[in-house]
């Protein structure tokens, strides 16, 4: 009777004591957490910061689904020859449908004549699609 008592004793003791360290660690873990979650933010902040506002146009795009539409027609992108010889008039107009605008800073609205970004996100495609319709021979 005496050995149970004391063997209960010893892993009650023994499990207060893992659970204090792991609780001690769980917290120190949750405090390094949130440090690196505001650094993380304040970083994102500056960076955003200075995208919108540089006076150089930039747009960030996904263009995901133009990858996956030239891997569909199966001609290699190794270089620009590539394309130049590979692609028709009719497959460029039709790969620029799939290039999406995910953010758009105010000097690349004011360069390509978008209102704001909602505007650019909508109808950048359309926007390029007459830039290049103008510029392929025959279509002037």
């Amino acid at each position: 009777m005496l050995i149970a008592l004391v063997g209960i004793s010893f892993t009650l003791f023994f499990a207060f004591w893992a659970y204090s360290i792991k609780r001690r660690l769980n917290v120190k873990l949750e405090k390094q957490v949130e440090i690196r979650t505001q650094e993380l933010n304040l970083s994102r902040e500056h960076y955003q910061r200075l995208f919108e506002h540089s006076p150089v146009a930039m747009l960030e795009l996904d263009l995901s689904l133009l990858s996956n539409y030239v891997n569909s027609i199966g001609i290699p992108l190794d270089s620009m020859d590539q394309v130049d010889r590979n692609f028709s008039n009719d497959m460029v107009r039709e790969g620029i449908k799939f290039i999406k605008v995910v953010n758009v800073n105010k000097a690349a609205l004011k360069l390509l004549g978008f209102e704001n970004k909602s505007d650019a996100v909508k109808n950048y495609a359309k926007n390029q699609l007459r830039g290049i319709t103008r510029n392929i021979p025959g279509n002037l």
